[in-house]
């Protein structure tokens, strides 16, 4: 979970540094990762785990599309794995474990 946290607040960092007069590919990537972990979080906080394996669908699939060099290979890997356990499992326990 603090893996999770720290790599999200990473994020947000970065997004919230940059320009609000510029919007790139980039940006709108964070903005779609980020609102698939919330949604995440979300449907944990609710006790929805059919939710929460959905989210992190979305989660993966939007951290896969992500460029190498916005995240090292090695955390977004570890991420991808972490987020499959979620959407693997129907679970509440385990998935918010694995979050």
């Amino acid at each position: 979970m603090k893996k999770i946290i720290i790599i999200v607040s990473f994020f947000a960092i970065i997004f919230g540094q940059k320009s609000y007069g510029q919007n790139s590919a980039s940006d709108a990537e964070h903005v779609q990762l980020l609102t698939a972990y919330f949604g995440i979080k979300d449907a944990l906080v609710k006790g929805s785990s059919d939710e929460a394996a959905t989210s992190a669908g979305n989660f993966i699939q939007h951290t896969k599309m992500l460029e190498g060099k916005t995240i090292p290979e090695n955390e977004k890997n570890a991420l991808i794995k972490d987020a499959n356990v979620i959407a693997g499992s129907k679970d509440i326990t385990k998935q918010r474990s694995a979050f």
